[in-house]
């Protein structure tokens, strides 16, 4: 179905909101990444020095290094899975924070902050594992063919993919000889029987 000119108007504006905010959502993204890996980085950190402290040098006050990742990290994962709670969404991640707290709870400091460093460094993970799918997404969408090679009396003039209706014949690979031919029923694409080379 072919757009008239003011539709045509309003898709392309569609088309920049939809650009805009998947840039916007990316950088946020990107935000979030660096956030999560920094706790998780800094979680492995305290973690080290508390061990370092508690077995090389005997000393007692090495647990108080353990403080810091779970008022950085610990806090922010616990206020984010109770807001998780109120909304019904409960995943993986509730038996972990209940952990983080039953850990701070029983004076576990050190299980505490490993579970704040699985948890950030997971969340790290999906949330870098999103925005690459989210990248890879966009650059295929814009690898999306914007022109057609319409079949219609043994001519294929090329044509911008908008005026495509349903029922029209389209060659998907002009250049080859016996080149497959695609028809366009009802959004669908059906194949057609391979050209002859006669």
């Amino acid at each position: 179905m072919a757009l008239g000119r003011g539709e045509e108007g309003e898709w392309k504006k569609h088309q920049e909101c939809c650009d805009i905010s998947r840039d916007l959502s990316i950088r946020q993204l990107a935000i979030k990444t660096a956030l999560r890996w920094g706790k998780s980085t800094f979680a492995k950190a305290a973690t080290f020095v508390y061990l370092v402290g508690r077995f090389a040098f005997h000393s007692p006050s090495a647990v108080l290094v353990l403080y810091l990742p779970l008022l950085v990290g610990g806090v922010p994962l616990i206020f984010d899975l109770a807001r998780k709670a109120v909304r019904l969404e409960f995943g993986s991640d509730l038996p972990a924070g209940f952990s983080i707290v039953t850990g701070v709870l029983l004076h576990g400091y050190s299980v505490a902050s490993i579970v704040v460093l699985m948890l950030s460094g997971g969340s790290a993970l999906e949330t870098y594992a999103t925005r690459h799918a989210s990248a890879l997404l966009g650059v295929w969408a814009k690898r999306m063919p914007k022109t057609a090679h319409l079949s219609k009396d043994h001519n294929m003039p090329d044509l911008s993919v908008d005026p495509i209706v349903a029922g029209d014949v389209l060659v998907v690979q002009p250049d080859r000889d016996g080149a497959p031919a695609l028809t366009s029923i009802d959004g669908r694409a059906e194949s057609l029987p391979p050209r002859s080379s006669t």
